[in-house]
């Protein structure tokens, strides 16, 4: 009786082990799944960074051709009040003098 209880033991602990063995290969199948996954995402991620920097360039050019439009419209005014000014002042003088 004692060899049975021993054999059970043993297939007991077989049973054990091959389970504990089928389960670390599900775990490395399952490790490499996700491996393969996060390089699936550092790729969509890096992708993603580059689609940002070229959008972030984009509005960093935008932004100069602005306020270079800017400063070309503030400099046209100008010159036209300052033109506005001289043809005023002239126009004065003239009434002035006669």
């Amino acid at each position: 009786m004692t060899n049975t209880n021993e054999n059970l033991i043993i297939e007991m602990l077989q049973n054990i082990t091959k389970g504990m063995d089928e389960m670390k290969q599900e775990l490395k199948a399952e490790m490499a799944e996700m491996k393969f996954e996060m390089v699936g995402m550092k790729q969509e991620m890096a992708e993603v960074k580059g689609k940002i920097d070229s959008l972030v360039e984009m509005v960093e050019h935008t932004v100069k051709l602005q306020q270079d439009s800017d400063e070309q419209l503030s400099n046209t005014l100008k010159y036209i009040t300052d033109k506005i000014l001289e043809h005023d002042i002239a126009i004065h003088t003239l009434r002035n003098k006669q």
